[in-house]
């Protein structure tokens, strides 16, 4: 099944307010100083622009991306205009929402419900990734000696309740 990018759009829409309201988003903007009064143009479809409609955003003229805008949100804006949005009460804006969003995320999903706590003294999971690194790094990062590469990377986690 295709979805068109108003469908995707709409999706992911519905799982940032999962994590955050628009309320939210609105306050979170105003905290920051991207929003300072009413206007067409809302946190929101900052948020749009940047992470969605564009999967390119530093790369895009500006021109196409007031071209995204108004295809995707039907906001009209000139060059000019999109340019003195992108400062820097933006870029707080979309690190704060990044920090939130990852706050929530991990917060959220680390919690172990009381019932195990309630059964066990402690509850400890390990978990390990590994992977190759160019040949050129095996005096730094010696690697097993399986798979024809003589560097590698094994990371190891373990979190203890």
């Amino acid at each position: 099944m295709n979805l068109s990018t108003s469908d995707e759009l709409q999706l992911f829409s519905k799982e940032l307010q999962r994590y955050m309201s628009p309320h939210a988003l609105n306050e979170l903007a105003r905290k920051v100083g991207f929003v300072q009064r009413k206007s067409k143009y809302r946190a929101q479809d900052l948020v749009s622009l940047c992470v969605w409609l564009s999967q390119n955003v530093a790369h895009t003229s500006l021109t196409q991306l007031c071209s995204r805008l108004e295809v995707n949100t039907g906001i009209s804006m000139n060059s000019e205009g999109l340019n003195q949005r992108f400062n820097s009460q933006t870029v707080q804006l979309l690190q704060q929402l990044l920090a939130h969003l990852l706050h929530q995320q991990f917060c959220s999903s680390s919690k172990i419900p009381t019932l195990y706590i309630n059964y066990f003294r402690r509850i400890r999971v390990l978990d390990s990734t590994h992977f190759q690194v160019p040949d050129k790094f095996a005096s730094t990062y010696q690697g097993s000696g399986g798979s024809g590469h003589s560097a590698g990377v094994k990371i190891q986690l373990a979190i203890i309740t």
